[in-house]
């Protein structure tokens, strides 16, 4: 009960440090206050010639908990994937033996046994279109289509069917999360205004894409617009060469220079799948060499009146309320060899574009991430899609 006086100095983070904020007449500032100390406070703004205070269109970033749960639970990706990655499988029998039950922290928990190439799982039916696995408690799951994935991590712009948007520069660059970027870059690595974003959920019996005609809301999938932006910069560290892709603390002979920040984006405006996220690149169990990659997903309401700028570095926003899905770094096997360790895969059942030789996965690498179609000669991690709890509710399969 008593009361504090904290003098916040506003700064221009696009200048050097400590530089003040060129405060302006007729311009909005929103200051956000976030949720880290749970103070009750005022705020107070004066204008400086005791006119009237510019009244802003009410917003409200953040919904009541139950509200906002029940929004998430009408999204497709709710619930969607099996938490960790499969450890064992029993092919043969097309069962599920463990899954990890943690976010292994080194190379040695992920054991060659649980990589797996797309040949293998196709040739063993767990690929078509209605094949299902089960575990030991007859729960069953399924592998992602590319479209599943896409509900994740945006597709990389070569294998998309609509025309990439336009750079302040003038260039046109790739519509996924790319967080290797300087401080001081000198102008957004995403367009200032939406763009339409296709999702396409089905494959077609020969494990391609299904590219049907879809709307805003239709089985085959939807269109909506997204927009992306870049948060701050929040971490600086060095990795070795690609071959290796480990992250470590001090910089070396071939080493080179990282930049780790948040990347925010609303996706599918229009649609029922409207939603607020933030992709991060988080170091495991305290250890900054160490990554994974954090995906939060916020519902929104299709007449929701938010911005990206309201959501970009919002801790507040951004400090519950959300889905999560990670992705660790596992690498990939090349025969027996251990491949890019410091990467992560999420395989799908879907073929590339290119057929049978490439597969749409999640594709993570030390300064990115999307859903790309890469070469089906290595062998990834598995991680499943949930169909149905029938050890609990007895039913057949959905």
């Amino acid at each position: 009960n008593q009361e504090k006086t904290h003098e916040v100095k506003l700064t221009d983070p696009a200048a050097t440090a400590g530089t003040a904020l060129a405060v302006k007449r007729n311009h909005l500032y929103r200051i956000i206050i976030t949720k880290a100390t749970k103070l009750n406070f005022d705020i107070k703004v004066a204008d400086w010639e005791e006119e009237e205070p510019y009244v802003a269109a009410d917003i409200k970033l953040n919904l009541d908990p139950d509200e906002q749960e029940e929004l998430n639970k009408k999204l497709l990706v709710y619930d969607l994937f099996t938490e960790y990655p499969v450890k064992e499988f029993d092919l043969d029998n097309k069962k599920v033996k463990s899954f990890f039950t943690s976010l292994p922290t080194s190379d040695g928990e992920w054991p060659s046994s649980s990589f797996y190439l797309h040949s293998e799982l196709k040739d063993k039916g767990i690929l078509s279109n209605d094949a299902y696995v089960t575990d030991e408690d007859n729960n069953m799951y399924r592998m992602p289509t590319a479209g599943e994935l896409q509900l994740l991590v945006p597709m990389f712009r070569r294998l998309t069917d609509l025309t990439m948007p336009t750079l302040p520069d003038g260039s046109s660059q790739t519509i996924s999360p790319n967080w290797n970027y300087p401080e001081d870059y000198n102008y957004d690595k995403y367009p200032v205004t939406p763009f339409p974003e296709k999702v396409y959920l089905k494959n077609n019996s020969d494990l391609s894409v299904l590219k049907a005609d879809i709307t805003t809301e239709s089985e085959n999938g939807f269109i909506g617009e997204t927009i992306l932006r870049q948060g701050r910069v929040k971490d600086i560290l060095y990795i070795t060469p690609v071959n290796q892709s480990k992250f470590v603390e001090e910089p070396s002979t071939n080493t080179t220079i990282n930049y780790i920040r948040p990347i925010y984006a609303l996706r599918f405006a229009g649609t029922k799948q409207y939603s607020a996220y933030k992709w991060e690149s988080l170091p495991t169990n305290g250890d900054r060499t160490r990554r994974y990659l954090s995906i939060k997903i916020k519902a929104l309401k299709e007449d929701s009146n938010i911005t990206i700028d309201d959501i970009v570095d919002n801790h507040s926003f951004w400090a519950d309320g959300y889905i999560e899905v990670i992705i660790p770094t596992q690498g990939a096997y090349v025969k027996d060899a251990k491949y890019n360790p410091g990467w992560g895969y999420m395989l799908s059942s879907s073929y590339g574009p290119e057929g049978s030789k490439y597969s749409h996965m999640i594709f993570l690498t030390t300064y990115d991430t999307n859903v790309n179609s890469v070469s089906t000669a290595y062998k990834y991690p598995i991680r499943l899609v949930k169909i149905k709890n029938n050890a609990a509710e007895g039913s057949d399969v959905e």
